[in-house]
């Protein structure tokens, strides 16, 4: 009968318990740090004794579990609007979800032109884009930050060689 040396027995242990660790399935199992972690609208990543959640567009939070859009929800009143030509004010303008991407939003009524702007919001979470889009005969573009429940918006109205340049700021209601 042939006797195994206590060093090397101990060695294949050692082995044979890292190749089972690193054979980690991701389901938990083997002291995995992210057991207990549900990535609500996204997968998580393992980062050495970290677990991320990487969110899928339009969501955001350790969880990702805050819809990003959330933020900016509302109708907001025109406390103040200086336009380069029209003096057009927005009374009223409503934000609302983009029923084809959570990572837009539904302007409705800017520059009482009618009609809806699709924004982008943006990675800072506190601000979206209005890429160039018809609106009412004319072509709209800006962007818009929000502090609070203060939004302030910069857009262009253009039509032709005519371009009127406002600068909004709206409270939600």
């Amino acid at each position: 009968m042939r006797i195994i040396h206590p060093f090397r027995f101990l060695f294949v242990l050692i082995v044979l318990s890292a190749a089972i660790y690193s054979c980690n399935r991701g389901d938990g199992t083997f002291g995995e740090p992210c057991i207990n972690v549900i990535c609500h609208n996204g997968q998580y990543t393992n980062e050495g004794a970290t677990c991320v959640c990487n969110c899928t567009p339009g969501y955001k939070g350790a969880l990702c579990d805050t819809l990003r859009a959330a933020y900016f929800l509302g109708n907001y009143t025109c406390s103040s609007q200086s336009c380069t030509t029209s003096g057009f004010s927005s009374l009223v303008i409503h934000v609302t979800s983009n029923a084809y991407s959570l990572a837009k939003l539904d302007i409705s009524n800017l520059h009482q032109a009618g009609g809806t702007t699709i924004a982008d919001i943006d990675s800072l979470d506190h601000s979206f884009t209005i890429p160039a889009q018809p609106l009412s005969g004319s072509t709209v573009s800006g962007s818009a930050i929000l502090n609070g429940n203060t939004l302030t918006v910069t857009y262009i109205m253009a039509n032709g060689s005519t371009a009127d340049t406002c600068t909004g700021v709206f409270v939600r209601q």
